[in-house]
């Protein structure tokens, strides 16, 4: 975050984080290594809510819309109770914050994959 220590990939699946489907996620603890891909699979697949690096239990997982460097603390984030601002949506079943596109073009055709 803020160029420095910025991580560049996934710790799990090893890609580049992009603003596709591989975009930086970050949960409380504010370990960014893992990408949106991976939170989504970890979180409905496996029902594993607990940062794969600290194993801290989160709550919520919010998705950045874009690459690596548009990550941030997620204390400094517009979060209120389940709204985080204009073109973010929260769905529910994942306890997770996206952008409305990401939710649309990309999480919601595969959770039909379940």
């Amino acid at each position: 975050r803020g160029g420095e220590g910025l991580v560049a990939s996934c710790v799990i699946c090893a890609e580049t984080f992009d603003s596709g489907k591989h975009r930086p996620a970050v949960g409380a603890c504010d370990h960014g290594g893992i990408c949106a891909l991976c939170f989504m699979r970890l979180r409905l697949l496996m029902e594993d809510r607990a940062c794969p690096l600290c194993k801290a239990s989160l709550e919520h997982v919010y998705v950045f819309n874009g690459d690596a460097t548009t990550m941030q603390p997620f204390a400094s984030l517009n979060i209120w109770g389940t709204e985080a601002g204009p073109g973010y949506v929260y769905d529910e079943r994942a306890s997770m914050f996206m952008p409305r596109a990401f939710h649309r073009d990309v999480f919601a055709p595969m959770q039909g994959f379940r």
